[in-house]
């Protein structure tokens, strides 16, 4: 039994979907720094612009949240014979890391993309 064409290809491109969250996709530093402003912009601000994190962690107390958008998830197509070859072999992976003070105000805030192999 053949599978169609189409449905193959469908799979294929289904294999390239984003994962993560799409707000931080397009965001630049500029952009980044005009809404986390250190003193002043609270979680409830940053939840209301960004949503949920991906992480929250506490490191010697502080919180920390991150969240990640990946643009080049599971790339099925890297696994056809040939055609995988001459896919891209690596992931690019945007991350927002916002440290909060005590009070829940930012203090900092890194943006930044991450190529992994």
């Amino acid at each position: 039994m053949k599978i169609p064409t189409l449905s193959v290809l469908a799979m294929l491109l289904a294999g390239c979907a984003a994962s993560g969250n799409g707000q931080i996709e397009t965001l630049t530093q500029e952009r980044a720094a005009g809404m986390l402003v250190a003193g002043t912009t609270t979680k409830a601000d940053v939840r209301r612009a960004l949503g949920e994190p991906s992480v929250t962690a506490f490191p010697d107390g502080r919180e920390v949240w991150f969240y990640r958008y990946d643009g080049s998830a599971a790339r099925l197509v890297k696994y056809v014979p040939l055609v995988g070859r001459m896919a891209e072999t690596g992931t690019q992976i945007r991350e927002l890391r916002i440290l909060f003070d005590p009070d829940g105000r930012v203090r900092k805030f890194r943006l930044q993309d991450i190529r992994v192999q």
